[in-house]
């Protein structure tokens, strides 16, 4: 592993946001609600490759359950029927 690619492995939001293919505000935007992981190192944001990897494989499979109300439009009869 040569310096460069261990470099890489802390990005700033710069980074970040050409890795994700995202404009910089929205990662700040992401940030700053919570919903990216992500530390801020002497008024700095910093982001760890693999912490964004697992983040995205967790936004492509979301947990299935919890969603079945929404899918019937909030009708409660749909699941009491039986």
């Amino acid at each position: 592993m040569d310096g460069s690619e261990c470099m890489k492995e802390i990005m700033t939001p710069r980074d970040a946001a050409e890795y994700l293919s995202v404009h910089v505000r929205t990662i700040y935007r992401l940030v700053k609600h919570g919903e990216i992981p992500g530390r801020k190192i002497g008024g700095s944001w910093r982001f760890k490759r693999h912490a964004l990897d697992r983040w995205l494989s967790i936004r492509e499979d979301p947990p299935s359950n919890g969603g079945d109300s929404s899918s019937n439009g909030g009708d409660p009869s749909s699941k009491d029927k039986g």
